[in-house]
């Protein structure tokens, strides 16, 4: 329809049309110049090289090994970077995402169990999140934990309490029917650690598991978005399988429950 208002109107669209190639060249002329992660915190670890890198676009990532494959990542604003604040809300993997929805079947968790932490974004998550349980971490490695309270803004309270030991081990010593809910999330630079893939394990979890508990793991997942290689498949499977059948058993005391109750009121 310009087209048809004359010369002048043609003259504005055309200057128009020049600003707009211009700012197409301009867009094109950054997006050639790529900038990768900015290393800010470099050190050897338990399992490897230990990185946090600035990546950009808003996002903070803890990296393990010399592969620099992911662990974690939160979105903080620019302003917000140098102290290491995250968005609360925001958890950048679908797999992460996928743990957090597991308590949806958990009818008011109390108190919530992470094995690995990484940069924390998780456990952080569940905190905002729930408000009445407390959050409790298991973290192998101390240089892990310092990383997250520098550089990814963990901060412990009366409802967030990070532990240092081994997974496997804390989960054994563990109280029974400790936890509504055992989320493992544990990865080091190469592998998910054998010793928390085996149906051994999942047992010493099941133990530590309130009687409508649930455990979840996305190994699988995580192993694709994380770039990190799994556990062997029959492990793998082992840890899917247990976590399976919790959330079966969880979902068969529900069934009962609601068949008592409809013969009840019969």
């Amino acid at each position: 329809m310009i087209w048809r208002r004359g010369h002048r109107a043609r003259a504005r669209y055309g200057a128009v049309l020049l600003l707009a190639l211009a700012g197409l060249a301009s867009l094109s002329g950054c997006a050639s110049v790529s900038v990768g992660p900015k290393v800010i915190y470099e050190k050897p670890a338990m399992f490897g090289l230990l990185m946090v890198t600035d990546d950009g676009n808003e996002r903070r990532s803890l990296r393990f090994g010399n592969s620099g494959a992911r662990q974690s990542t939160i979105k903080t604003p620019q302003l917000l970077m140098l102290a290491g604040i995250g968005d609360p809300d925001h958890l950048e993997f679908e797999y992460a995402q996928l743990m957090a929805a597991s308590l949806a079947l958990v009818p008011a968790p109390r108190r919530l169990l992470v094995v690995g932490l990484g940069g924390g974004s998780l456990p952080v998550y569940l905190h905002r999140r729930y408000p009445q349980a407390v959050v409790e971490s298991v973290e192998i490695d101390p240089e892990v934990v310092n990383v997250a309270k520098t550089y990814f803004g963990l901060v412990e309270d009366a409802r967030m309490k990070v532990h240092v030991g081994d997974g496997r081990a804390f989960i054994e010593k563990a109280p029974a029917a400790a936890y509504d809910a055992i989320l493992l999330d544990a990865f080091g630079s190469l592998e998910v650690p054998g010793h928390l893939t085996t149906l051994e394990f999942l047992e010493a979890a099941k133990r530590a598991l309130a009687p409508d508990g649930v455990v979840e793991a996305q190994p699988l997942q995580a192993v694709a978005e994380l770039g990190v290689p799994g556990a062997v498949p029959d492990q793998r499977g082992d840890v899917l399988r247990a976590a399976a059948m919790a959330v079966g058993r969880r979902l068969g005391r529900t069934r009962r429950r609601r068949r008592r109750r409809g013969a009840a009121g019969q």
